[in-house]
């Protein structure tokens, strides 16, 4: 199988516009709902502590289905019956395991919010069952997304993406200007915007697929995911134990949260790049990895670079917007763009190094490998928080992320073997966010312009793509592509 690079760079187009359009809405209605008499800091800190309520509740609701259904649709779709099952039992686990968490939230959500110290978070009952609710509904629809990926239906993805996009903005707005204008308003108009979607979703899934719940297909798909799940918490540790840390300081945690809630865009738009070449490096390792040994290394390639080419692209308008529309403190944000952003190239290497581990199905290490990761990170907030506030969170996510990524690629370079080309997927990119924390280190001990510093990271990361990828870009028949892309 030869990487159609014309057919893939269409199909990233697509997922990556689609993936852009909530976080861009997004964008521009954050504006809108702060300021004076609108939300403040101190708001958007409680959703920071919401968000990480319902980032939880999806990682154990989802349980990592969305890449087994991607995974398992090769073992299952010359089987039109047992495919069926496979996938309204994936759907049906979810709600079950919603249901339990409700359950859970019930029963124990006001010993969970305890140990917060803001008073408005001590009462569970006001935003937590809305938070679990999205988690819930975020689950449904992203396993729906990650299906249609990889049957191809495009159209059915695009519909999914842009409806739980759209309606969950939608529902935030009329919550915040006509319930209630805080961090409760947005909540419930999430909770009901993506809820209504993910029934929609469900409603044809069970059309098409019927109401089946099948251990014998759950099982595996289950012993297959955890390993993944365990990412996923580690990631939530990454995320969301730094904002634990500083939610005693409410006015930081707006300023660091609004900065993260940039950065989601930026995971959205790279999840959809995923959504192009995850098929398809699947497609070309189940014809077999050494017959597809240069074909798999190009889409890694390709991968990475563009991840590059969008954090760089992206640094100084999301500062330039953060600065000049923003009226309380939350504009601050824009001074930790480029260190925050740049954290997602690890994101993308890991995805590489990840995805042979994921379909030879060797994920059992990878319990310790993320337990180890998240260890340091928790070790490394609790410790630098307290000395260096916003930037010892910042810290922290970095060193864990880079620990977690490079042991990720000696594991998946001792069980499947892939010559990838060093230089272009760890060398270069490490130097870059090396150079990025130098510079953040740098413009904070020198008070050099923010702006002139985040230049200078998009012009290394632009001059390394320049440098390694020069070959491609000097070869690549523009006229041939832009005639493929009608």
């Amino acid at each position: 199988m030869k990487l159609d690079v014309k057919e893939y760079f269409k199909l990233s187009i697509i997922y990556t516009l689609i993936a852009a359009v909530a976080p861009a809405l997004q964008l521009l209605i954050q504006p809108i709902i702060e300021g004076e008499g609108r939300l403040s800091p101190v708001d958007f800190s409680h959703l920071a502590i919401s968000e990480s309520i319902t980032a939880i509740v999806f990682i154990f609701v989802a349980l990592s289905m969305g890449i087994a259904v991607a995974r398992f649709y090769y073992d299952y779709k010359d089987e039109e019956k047992d495919f069926k099952v496979m996938v309204s039992t994936a759907f049906n686990s979810i709600l079950l395991r919603g249901a339990l968490v409700l359950g859970i939230g019930l029963v124990a959500g006001d010993f969970v919010v305890s140990f917060l110290q803001q008073k408005e978070l001590q009462d569970f009952a006001t935003y937590g069952y809305a938070a679990i609710i999205i988690g819930i509904s975020r689950a449904i629809n992203n396993t729906a997304a990650a299906l249609y990926r990889n049957e191809k239906k495009v159209s059915k993805f695009v519909v999914v993406s842009l409806a739980f996009g759209l309606v969950r903005i939608a529902g935030q707005v009329i919550g915040l200007f006509y319930y209630d204008m805080s961090f409760l308003g947005y909540v419930y108009g999430s909770c009901v915007g993506g809820g209504v979607v993910s029934v929609c979703v469900l409603a044809h899934t069970w059309y098409q697929n019927g109401f089946k719940y099948n251990r014998k297909f759950l099982k595996p798909m289950i012993k297959f995911g955890l390993p993944i799940t365990q990412y996923g918490l580690v990631s939530w540790g990454l995320l969301f134990a730094d904002r634990y840390f500083l939610e005693s300081q409410p006015r930081d945690l707006g300023i660091y949260d609004t900065a993260l809630r940039f950065a989601a865009g930026i995971e959205m738009i790279l999840l959809g790049l995923h959504g192009a070449n995850q098929p398809e490096m699947f497609r070309m390792m189940k014809e077999g990895i050494k017959e597809n040994m240069d074909n798999l290394r190009r889409a890694s390639n390709i991968f990475l670079a563009q991840t590059q080419v969008i954090v760089a692209c992206a640094i100084l308008p999301t500062m330039f917007y953060l600065d000049y529309f923003y009226e309380t403190d939350v504009r601050l944000a824009y001074t930790l763009i480029a260190i925050v952003f740049i954290r997602f190239i690890m994101r993308a290497q890991y995805l590489i190094f990840a995805t042979p581990v994921y379909f030879k199905k060797k994920t059992r290490v990878f319990f310790y490998i993320n337990l180890a990761s998240l260890l340091m990170n928790l070790g490394l907030n609790y410790w630098l928080i307290p000395l260096y506030n916003i930037y010892g969170a910042i810290i922290a996510t970095m060193a864990s992320s880079m620990l977690l990524t490079t042991l990720v690629y000696y594991y998946q370079n001792r069980e499947v073997p892939i010559k990838w080309n060093v230089q272009k997927l760890y060398v270069f990119p490490n130097l870059i966010m090396l150079y990025t924390i130098g510079m953040e280190w740098a413009k904070t001990y020198w008070n050099i312009n923010q702006y002139l510093a985040a230049g200078s990271v998009v012009f290394v990361i632009g001059t390394s793509i320049i440098i390694l990828y020069r070959k491609e870009i000097m070869g690549f028949k523009w006229s041939k592509f832009k005639k493929g892309m009608k």
